[in-house]
């Protein structure tokens, strides 16, 4: 028996292998759901971090996009209209930007 209590001070896996088995020595009504079930939440978690994952440089795009957009529409409105239209184009693109992203992260995640 001593030699397993060594063993469990010194192995990190077994010592947290025997607190699991006493608390459920200690509640044997508990309710331990199916390996199935437990495995398929498993895959789940991993199937949505992998498609995460792959759409991370689709929405670096975007966001570089949309910076290239507004800068491209700033210069194009100081070109042509002059102060005063930089600015309701800013205003503008501000609404529309603000807008677009509280729907963009409401709804798309």
């Amino acid at each position: 028996m001593r030699e397993i209590e060594e063993h469990l001070d010194s192995c990190p896996h077994c010592a947290e292998t025997a607190i699991i088995m006493s608390s459920l020595e200690q509640e044997p009504d508990m309710a331990v759901p199916p390996a199935g079930l437990i495995y398929w939440k498993a895959e789940l978690a991993a199937r949505r971090e992998r498609a995460e994952r792959a759409l991370r440089p689709a929405r670096v795009m975007e966001v570089a996009a949309s910076l290239i957009l507004t800068v491209l529409v700033v210069v194009a409105l100081a070109v042509a209209g002059g102060p005063m239209a930089v600015i309701g184009g800013l205003g503008c693109i501000l609404m529309f930007g603000i807008g677009g992203s509280v729907i963009y992260f409401t709804l798309g995640r």
